[in-house]
């Protein structure tokens, strides 16, 4: 009975551990799986979602909080269930340890919160931004570290730190019309319309031009009205 006793508190704690380690990989899935399109809307809703806007402008910023408090979590679960498992079983607990650990944050920690995070992104994005922002503010120093560290290793491998989140590519435009005809929203017709007039279609000088021997000449004494009957006649589109 006083063993049962002294593992409740540290029952309690492994729960309260794998709820903020959900916390953390929902948090990850859904701010990331948030649109270009429902990251501009949500930048004029309520303070929740203006707030996942904000935190979405710095990536960077954004990663270093879920991976410093993802980190110091989920070692304290482990620690946790080790010394669980050391009251429980005794020697021998190392193995086990490893065993349940793995299996409660694989479970609780990263499949559950991330499979409901990337159905309901945008719902779980407008009530985790504002934790978030309070947790970036504790983990100030830690993350501080950590992004000098990211940037002194990027500098050697010649990468860029920095993340263009407001721009949007020719290919991404092309994707989202090609989506909207998949989805019903557009026809083809008006899917290369669109294309064309956003200049996504490459077009080569000779689709352009009519061969000289097509072409067809008139009076430069001619009127405008005349000309155009002209052009009517022969049916051609440009004059």
């Amino acid at each position: 009975m006083n063993t049962l006793l002294e593992l409740i508190p540290l029952l309690i704690g492994l729960t309260i551990l794998l709820a903020l380690s959900a916390f953390f990989s929902g948090s990850e899935t859904a701010l990331f799986s948030l649109s270009r399109t429902q990251v501009k809307r949500m930048s004029r809703g309520h303070r929740g979602e203006r707030m996942a806007t904000r935190l979405l402008k710095e990536p960077q910023r954004l990663l270093s909080t879920l991976l410093v408090g993802n980190l110091v979590v989920n070692v304290l679960i482990a620690t946790l269930v080790a010394g669980l498992a050391r009251r429980l079983v005794g020697d021998g607990a190392v193995p086990v340890a490893i065993g349940v650990s793995t299996c409660l944050l694989l479970l609780f920690g990263e499949v559950t919160p991330k499979s409901i995070a990337v159905s309901h992104a945008a719902f779980i994005s407008r009530y985790v931004s504002i934790p978030l922002q309070i947790v970036s503010e504790v983990v100030l120093p830690a993350r501080v570290l950590l992004n000098w560290i990211t940037h002194l290793f990027l500098t050697i491998l010649g990468g860029s730190r920095s993340g263009e989140w407001g721009k949007v590519t020719r290919e991404e435009v092309g994707t989202m019309l090609e989506l909207g005809e998949a989805a019903g929203a557009a026809t083809i017709t008006e899917r290369e319309l669109a294309e064309h007039i956003l200049g996504l279609v490459h077009v080569d000088a000779h689709d352009l031009m009519v061969p000289r021997i097509e072409t067809k000449g008139v009076s430069d004494a001619l009127t405008v009205g005349e000309a155009f009957e002209k052009a009517c006649q022969w049916r051609h589109a440009h004059l």
